[in-house]
């Protein structure tokens, strides 16, 4: 018995760094190549049509239909103007990337993708989430919670 102790904790160790080894290679290989998918073919799109002033055309073509119930676009759209008129025109964006972009919830796949809104006068970190819809992802939820009468960024 004292011999098989240590073989055990040897056993555990072994499967302990294959599981380790096989999150990265999970990472390097599928998620961060889909990641980097997703923010070409639906976020970049979405911010720079937003940059321009086009909310509406962001918010039709990559917003789903449960988005746009729980945010009706006049609410968005107000949103954006306050952040405006608090922090200056929209200069740029930067990519955060997150530790761990991908979870599922009640059996649905979702990236959680994170950009940072450069203003003239700061910054907003917004975290958008993504679900599989039509061939392609669109944004399902982000950071901004609804309150009655505004939208305001939830604290990451």
């Amino acid at each position: 018995m004292d011999k098989l102790k240590p073989l055990l904790g040897v056993l555990a160790g072994v499967l302990l760094v294959a599981a380790i080894i096989a999150a990265v290679v999970m990472r390097v290989k599928v998620i961060s190549p889909r990641v980097d998918k997703l923010c070409k073919e639906v976020l970049e799109p979405y911010l720079a049509l937003q940059a321009t002033g086009e909310f509406r055309s962001a918010y039709d073509k990559f917003t789903t239909a449960d988005y746009q119930k729980q945010f009706p676009f006049e609410e968005v759209l107000r949103f954006h103007e306050e952040l405006l008129a608090k922090n200056g025109k929209v200069t740029g964006k930067e990519f955060v990337r997150d530790s761990a972009p991908f979870f599922e919830k009640e059996g649905e796949s979702i990236y959680q993708i994170s950009y940072r809104v450069l203003y003239e006068k700061g910054s907003v970190r917004v975290i958008f989430e993504l679900v599989p819809t039509q061939g392609s992802y669109r944004i399902i939820s982000t950071n901004v919670e609804a309150t009655p009468g505004s939208l305001r960024l939830r604290p990451y």
